[in-house]
């Protein structure tokens, strides 16, 4: 009875319908039926991504009242919800909560942290947390290296971004498509055309899948400089490469040549 309820408000919290699956969750309780720690981690996990953070918590709360344990897991969706509600004192708190409860933050923990303060801008604490989670033995991924090179890049931090890539790749990341758009982007945005190009065919040509993403960001750079004909000729380049352009392409391009 339980699974097969909870299997119904799985659904209802996936397709937006978290009305609907309270609803279920009153008559599942009115029946005598005692909810697990997946229905619960299930609205948990439904209120975060509707940004409702005080019904979450209290699910939450709830869960660890009757006798589930909360997992990492359970409290990493929390964490990831209050971050992207940009509720960072709540965020922070429930890191130091896990602390207290003899679990350990791993590299999601501190991924979905470092990702909520670069979002408002806060990158001391952004680069504090990553230190820390290194200084804990939880190893960085690339979701949590392009997370923090996206907001250096973002915040006017280009610099330390390119010091940051410089030490990541001589520790051996192997940077994905991600991290380079991210890179490129963030050296046109600084203005460093010529070593975004010089990145473009050089550095990063051993690993870079130049999408439609990586031509937009080269040709918009150049169009927005009233360097038409080096956009011009990336967009050739990514005609012959078989690289289809998309509306942003034509939209970018119809900015710089004709408007």
């Amino acid at each position: 009875m339980c699974i097969r309820i909870t299997f119904l408000i799985d659904y209802k919290c996936k397709v937006g319908e978290i009305n609907e699956a309270h609803h279920l969750f009153k008559m599942m309780t009115l029946k005598g039926v005692e909810p697990d720690i997946i229905t619960y981690s299930t609205f948990i996990n439904g209120y975060c991504m509707q940004g409702c953070m005080k019904v979450a918590k209290w699910f939450f709360d709830s869960m660890v009242g009757r006798g589930h344990g909360a997992d990492i897991v359970a409290y990493n969706t929390l964490i990831n919800g209050y971050c992207k509600a940009k509720k960072l004192h709540e965020a922070t708190q429930i890191l130091c909560e896990i602390q207290c409860n003899g679990l350990t933050p791993n590299t999601s923990t501190y991924t979905a942290l470092i990702s909520g303060f670069c979002k408002v801008g806060k990158m001391s604490k952004a680069k504090d947390l990553f230190k820390e989670m290194i200084a804990r033995g939880e190893m960085p991924n690339l979701l949590t290296c392009s997370t923090l090179l996206s907001g250096l890049a973002t915040n006017d931090c280009f610099d330390e971004a390119m010091g940051l890539y410089n030490v990541l790749e001589k520790n051996g990341m192997e940077a994905d498509t991600v991290i380079h758009n991210i890179m490129i982007d963030g050296m046109c945005k600084a203005g460093k055309l010529f070593a975004a190009k010089e990145f473009f065919y050089n550095r990063a040509s051993k690993t870079l899948v130049r999408s439609t993403r990586t031509y937009n960001i080269m040709i918009n750079a150049f169009c927005k400089k009233g360097m038409l004909n080096e956009a011009q000729e990336f967009f050739k380049e990514m005609i012959e490469k078989g690289v289809s352009p998309d509306d942003t392409t034509i939209e970018i391009l119809l900015h710089g040549f004709v408007l």
